[in-house]
């Protein structure tokens, strides 16, 4: 069970030069290999549950494994509050193995 997570979360902003698209990558890092699989659900996905991606070697923070998930522009637009022409506020929770929806500290 995760009410919590005791880990910080990071979230950046990217480009995509290929594809020419920007967004958001959301990472959370997974030191002890705590989860099997790990989702997310917030506003960008209009509160549907959705599977996070886990990332190794090219994409790491502090060293450990990841678990990534990326907002595409599109989704922002669609579902997040604007709280300025310039600052998009985003909500969301992480969903674990026994299906209990936890938030980062």
């Amino acid at each position: 069970m995760y009410s919590t997570c005791n880990t910080t979360i990071q979230i950046r902003y990217i480009v995509h030069r290929k594809k020419k698209e920007m967004g958001v990558e959301i990472l959370i890092p997974d030191k002890d290999e705590t989860f099997k699989k790990l989702q997310i659900a917030g506003d960008f996905t209009n509160w549907e549950i959705e599977p996070m991606r886990k990332v190794s070697q090219s994409t790491k923070i502090a060293g450990f494994n990841c678990w990534q998930f990326i907002i595409t522009n599109e989704m922002a637009e669609k579902y997040c509050n604007k709280e300025s022409p310039d600052e998009t506020m985003i909500h969301f929770k992480f969903i674990g193995d026994d299906g209990n929806w936890f938030t980062s500290d």
